[in-house]
């Protein structure tokens, strides 16, 4: 399920919706995973999770509010980027 919000949210990616959506679901998994999984699995199975599935979506929210939050380049200043 988290795989398919990620998907959806990386399919948006020039959207201000994306980026939220990406944060969202990273702070989703890195806090609602070891609450719900704790009692079932040993630590070692909770962090690869975490690992995994919450900070790659978690890692993209990030960059993609790094780099729309700054300044707006102008078209002088733009590398094309």
């Amino acid at each position: 399920m988290v795989v398919m919000w990620f998907a959806f949210a990386a399919s948006l990616v020039w959207r201000r919706a994306a980026t939220a959506l990406l944060l969202v679901v990273g702070l989703f998994v890195l806090v609602g995973y070891p609450i719900a999984a704790s009692p079932q699995f040993p630590v070692s199975t909770i962090i690869f999770v975490m690992a995994t599935l919450g900070l790659p979506p978690l890692a993209a929210g990030a960059l993609l509010w790094r780099r729309r939050g700054g300044k707006r380049q102008s078209n002088e200043n733009a590398d094309g980027l």
